[in-house]
């Protein structure tokens, strides 16, 4: 069960960052504005894209983490092993690809914030997959 509260711990973190990469990345559609993105800020302006992200941020990467350490609990009683400098390699490889298939269709879509997208894919991997094993063990 410390998985549970390692991943709401590394979930609140994850929210940290995604609001942080969030708000730079907001920036760069700020600044330079594509049609579809001034027809949305004629209706929200930037401060409460970013209020509204960082009230959402918390409880959705809070659940995330939660589903994660659920989800790490149950894969290592059926499949322990250490690889992938993992604890648990099978919980770490789903994680991972999980990661790679979410961050290719962003990656599409928000091809202007490209390294955004990025930091966020690596954020998500690196703390669900590889940390939340090591701070759950």
């Amino acid at each position: 069960m410390n998985g549970v509260f390692a991943g709401l711990y590394l979930g609140l973190l994850m929210a940290s960052i995604f609001i942080s990469a969030g708000a730079m990345m907001l920036f760069v559609y700020v600044k330079n504005p594509s049609p579809a993105f001034a027809n949305v800020s004629a209706k929200f302006t930037p401060q409460k894209m970013v209020m509204a992200g960082v009230l959402l941020a918390y409880p959705f990467w809070s659940i995330a983490g939660v589903i994660a350490g659920l989800a790490y609990w149950g894969i290592s009683e059926s499949s322990p092993g250490y690889w992938l400098a993992s604890p648990n390699g099978a919980y770490t490889a789903v994680i991972l690809i999980l990661g790679v298939m979410l961050t290719l269709p962003l990656a599409l879509l928000l091809r202007r914030v490209l390294p955004g997208v990025i930091v966020l894919s690596l954020a998500f991997i690196g703390l669900y997959g590889w940390a939340l094993p090591y701070f759950a063990e």
